[in-house]
């Protein structure tokens, strides 16, 4: 298992031995990444919308959103998810705080 904590967001995340990514969640636990934010913060991805329009740096290897995403400890992560808040769902519109 592979732990990471994501700062702009404030976010912690796992990887489990299958390639699965999570989010913890501080009122639901774990919950499956199908956003695919870990998988933007390891490749570097920045959408269009990130970009000036015309610039042709979109797509991976950003190193702007790659730096923000570091691999943690399994202490740090629980030292981290206990005290959480509820702001990287709300951010992507899936749920109220």
């Amino acid at each position: 298992m592979r732990y990471y904590y994501i700062d702009d967001i404030e976010a912690v995340a796992k990887r489990d031995r299958n390639n699965v990514h999570y989010l913890y969640d501080a009122r639901e636990g774990w919950v499956e990444d199908k956003w695919s934010i870990v998988m933007d913060y390891i490749v570097g991805w920045e959408t269009p919308d990130d970009e000036l329009p015309g610039s042709p740096f979109k797509g991976f290897g950003h190193m702007d959103v790659m730096q923000h995403l570091r691999e943690i400890s399994e202490y740090e992560m629980k030292k981290r998810i206990s005290s959480l808040s509820y702001r990287y769902i709300v951010r992507y519109g899936e749920k109220n705080a």
